[in-house]
């Protein structure tokens, strides 16, 4: 008995763990040409990073450079759009509601 609580126990924390690195399959295409667009700016891409976040059964992204004044103005919704195009877009509740956050991409440029 003792071996089968081991294996099963085995199986459950390799289930269970979260990946650390997200695939290139997982970022949405229309991301891809946002990412080349940051990897060829002059100023490069220094602290340059693209967050997912779930909200309300859906993913949203987050582009943010920290040479920008602003955390959320490039912030879109699963299908691309930016959010401040989206009237009925609660940010507040956002705020207080995301989970799952993840970086799916970070400049990898250090000039």
């Amino acid at each position: 008995m003792k071996p089968y609580f081991i294996l099963l126990l085995i199986v459950i924390i390799f289930c269970s763990c979260n990946k650390d690195e997200i695939s290139e399959s997982e970022i949405p295409e229309w991301l891809e040409p946002r990412i080349e667009e940051l990897e060829n700016t002059e100023q490069h891409c220094w602290s340059c990073n693209i967050t997912r976040y779930t909200y309300n059964d859906e993913f949203y992204y987050n582009i943010y450079c920290g040479y920008w004044s602003c955390m959320y103005c490039k912030f879109y919704n699963s299908e691309g759009t930016l959010v401040s195009e989206l009237s009925e877009f609660d940010f507040n509740n956002f705020i207080a509601n995301k989970q799952g956050e993840i970086i799916i991409w970070e400049c990898t440029k250090s000039e």
